[in-house]
């Protein structure tokens, strides 16, 4: 059986792209154990910074509309679960 898939917005992409690179700079600094490093302070800092952000986005988001916390509705089909049905 083979449901009709709708990407999802771009905004979202953005979003979950935005959110993975920040996770995979923030895992290669702490391997790289940068300690003073003043760019690396810098990335360290912007990286926090857009923590913030996509917090407040997130709990702005769940306020205007809190129906969502409670009901997301249908996750996205992905590839994967495409494949496993």
């Amino acid at each position: 059986m083979t449901r009709p898939s709708t990407p999802p917005a771009a905004s979202t992409i953005l979003v979950l792209s935005s959110d993975i690179l920040a996770t995979r700079a923030g895992e290669l600094l702490d391997q790289l154990a940068c300690g003073s490093w003043a760019p690396a302070q810098k990335l360290r800092e912007a990286l926090q910074c857009y923590s913030e952000v996509r917090l407040g986005s997130a709990v702005k988001d769940a306020s205007d509309d809190p129906q969502t916390l409670n009901d997301p509705g249908p996750a996205p089909i992905t590839q994967r679960s495409a494949h496993h049905g």
